[in-house]
């Protein structure tokens, strides 16, 4: 099959390999949240909100 010769019924492939890959990666990130702690994820939540919240997650006031 050359590229001239594809129809709309084999283009649903691509959709589907997307969907996959959108899958795989969404439950990454969900699993990855999950897995940290609470407080981190607070702490993460109020940072645009809470003045007193250091420049970066990662360091100390």
């Amino acid at each position: 099959m050359t590229l001239g010769e594809l129809t709309i019924n084999d283009l649903s492939i691509y959709a589907e390999v997307a969907m996959v890959i959108f899958l795989v990666i969404f439950l990454a990130v969900a699993a990855w949240a999950v897995r940290k702690p609470k407080n981190q994820l607070n702490t993460w939540a109020r940072l645009p909100l809470d003045e007193t919240a250091p420049a970066r997650p990662d360091t100390k006031n």
